[in-house]
């Protein structure tokens, strides 16, 4: 938002949208994945989302999520 006002409109529009967008994708995964996730602050979803290092891996045509062996929900997460 350091970029407004630029004195141009559609530079402007462009930066609410994407301002908006970028509060708006993380909530709407923090929905779909449902649970306490639901509820969840940005920074809570970042850290249980998307810092996770993982292996992705086929098995029984199924898709196997590899999480590592200290991480809490390393049970055999599927996707």
């Amino acid at each position: 938002m350091a970029h407004m006002p630029s004195g141009k409109f559609y530079a402007n529009a462009a930066w609410f949208v994407t301002a908006a967008i970028s509060r708006n994708l993380p909530r709407a995964a923090g929905t779909l994945a449902g649970g306490d996730l639901g509820n969840a602050r940005t920074v809570s979803l970042r850290q249980k989302l998307l810092n996770i290092a993982a292996r992705l891996a086929h098995r029984a045509r199924k898709l196997v999520l590899h999480l590592p062996f200290t991480h809490a929900w390393e049970v055999g997460y599927r996707v």
